[in-house]
């Protein structure tokens, strides 16, 4: 069995509870970073959201051998994280009644709200139990920093990462020891893989950061794309949440790669695809200029629709996994060489347009205005 093997046969140990929109926002925002960070580093990799634990991220997306776990939380404390934050249990509150419940009174189990059954840190270690051949490291992830009972110098030290043999001797042994009485059957070597990421991103600009980081990305490796990074950003983000928020239990691993991941192979697909999208401000005035010329003067309202469908090929461009739309662009492309011919680019396009009608079924889900004006954009 691969990693992907061993995520579907595991059920999850319990239901992820609602979080806190500044904990949801920073999840989904820290997510995309670490995507970003594994298409750079060039290597295979899956990111799987909210299934075992807040993010998974795997050494394939063919055939992975080692998952790492990361558990992100957040932390508005003056004080930062203590040490006892990392192992105590958490208490919560139990709804208040004005009245005496009786036999015959109903109870809403949305209502009822249960004690966590781990720590923090239990809850992330106990991955090693439930994934002894595959899982390899454990990181903890937050926008705060630790205090002194954790680390010397506490809120002083500029370290973004840590590793557990980083922190004070007295805080090391009292993890241990509370861990362990809560996981009896763990193997105190875990602890060797466990890591802490601190302070990265702020609870109040964590957006912000992201976008700048994807600029950055885009300017590098794409620089053709001429796109703005916020509309990539709010794709991105609109995808990973729609993963983050599939509630269903994958039972196949196709199900899980579709409806909780995001694999090098996908996200590369789409990252590629938006250097088609170069200058798109810049064709839809080539696309008028030619409708202007080449469409007499009686047929405005012609014009008009063409040119509206520029914005629907922008919306196109910008969705994740589209795959129907990239296969009709790549089409268009190889007809327009195919089609060369001594004609003005109108009648050209409607070369083309008949090929595809007649030629490729696929087609059909668009009307004439939208292909004629997909073909004149790939033609500027």
């Amino acid at each position: 069995m691969n990693a992907f093997d061993c995520i579907v046969a595991k059920k999850p140990r319990e239901n992820a509870g609602a979080m806190a929109g500044n904990r949801f926002a920073y999840q989904l925002d820290w997510g995309l970073k670490r995507l970003l960070e594994l298409e750079g580093e060039g290597k295979p990799y899956t990111v799987i959201f909210d299934y075992q634990d807040d993010i998974l991220v795997l050494d394939s997306d063919e055939d992975p051998q080692y998952i790492d776990f990361y558990q992100v939380k957040t932390n508005t404390a003056a004080s930062g994280w203590r040490k006892n934050d990392l192992y105590t249990v958490a208490r919560k509150k139990k709804k208040e009644t004005t009245t005496e419940p009786t036999l015959f009174d109903e109870v809403d189990e949305d209502e009822v709200e249960e004690d966590e059954k781990y720590s923090k840190l239990a809850k992330l270690l106990i991955h090693s139990l439930d994934f002894p051949t595959v899982a390899r490291d454990f990181f903890f992830v937050t926008n705060a920093n630790f205090g002194t009972t954790l680390i010397k110098g506490g809120r002083q030290s500029k370290a973004k990462e840590l590793n557990f043999s980083d922190l004070i001797e007295k805080a090391k042994d009292e993890i241990q020891k509370r861990v362990k009485e809560e996981l009896p059957y763990l193997d105190e070597s875990v602890f060797e893989h466990l890591h802490f990421i601190k302070n990265q991103m702020g609870i109040d600009d964590h957006e912000a950061t992201v976008i700048g980081l994807l600029t950055q990305y885009l300017n590098e490796h794409y620089p053709k794309a001429k796109v703005s990074a916020k509309p990539v950003y709010d794709t991105l983000i609109g995808e990973i949440k729609k993963r983050n928020n599939y509630e269903w239990e994958p039972n196949s691993v196709e199900d899980l790669l579709k409806n909780k991941s995001f694999t090098r192979t996908q996200f590369r697909q789409f990252l590629k695809g938006l250097e088609t999208y170069e200058n798109i401000e810049g064709k839809k005035s080539a696309i008028q200029e030619m409708l202007v010329r080449y469409l007499p003067e009686n047929a405005a309202a012609k014009r008009r629709s063409i040119l509206r469908q520029v914005d629907h090929i922008k919306e196109n461009f910008l969705v994740y996994d589209n795959h129907e739309f990239l296969r009709l662009y790549k089409t268009i492309d190889l007809l327009i060489d195919e089609t060369a011919g001594e004609y003005n680019e109108l009648q050209w396009s409607q070369v083309v347009l008949e090929r595809l009608k007649n030629d490729y079924s696929f087609t059909s889900i668009h009307n004439d205005d939208y292909l004629t004006c997909l073909i004149l954009y790939e033609m500027c």
